[in-house]
C-alpha cells in the first residue's frame, strides 16, 4: 500500500548532506510522518515502496553510512561514478571510479536496474 501523505511538506534531506556523511539519513528514516518526502515510490518501483513501508513499520533502521558513490548521467555519451578515496597521497579525494560510454538506452537501463530508480 502507498505511503500516507507527509505532514510537513518541507521536511527534506539537505542537498549538502554529503558534507556530513549523510547524517541526515538517520533523522529522515526515523521521521515516519514524512517518509513520502524522502522516497520516490511509484507503482513501477514497488521494491522501494516495500522498503519504505518496512522503514515506517520499524522493521528496518538506519545505522550508519559506510560508503557514498555519486552516479553522473548528465554528460552526453557517458556514465561516470565518483567515489571518495581517502589515502595519504596526492591522488586522493573524490575521484572517478568508473567511466563508460553510454547511449540513452544504456542510461535508462542503468537508472532502472543499477540504481533502482
Amino acid at each position: 500500500k502507498p505511503l500516507p501523505p507527509s505532514i510537513n511538506k518541507n521536511a527534506i534531506i539537505n542537498p549538502v548532506s554529503h558534507e556530513t556523511g549523510f547524517m541526515a539519513l538517520r533523522r529522515a528514516m526515523s521521521d515516519t510522518a514524512n517518509l513520502r518526502n524522502y522516497f520516490r515510490c511509484s507503482d513501477d518501483r514497488r521494491e522501494l515502496t516495500y522498503f519504505a513501508q518496512e522503514v515506517r513499520s520499524g522493521n528496518i533502521q538506519y545505522l550508519q553510512t559506510n560508503n557514498i558513490t555519486y552516479h553522473l548521467l548528465q554528460i552526453d555519451g557517458w556514465i561516470i561514478t565518483l567515489d571518495l578515496f581517502d589515502r595519504e597521497s596526492p591522488n586522493s579525494g573524490w575521484l572517478i571510479s568508473s567511466l563508460r560510454p553510454a547511449v540513452d538506452r544504456d542510461k535508462d537501463h542503468y537508472l532502472k536496474k543499477v540504481l533502482n530508480l
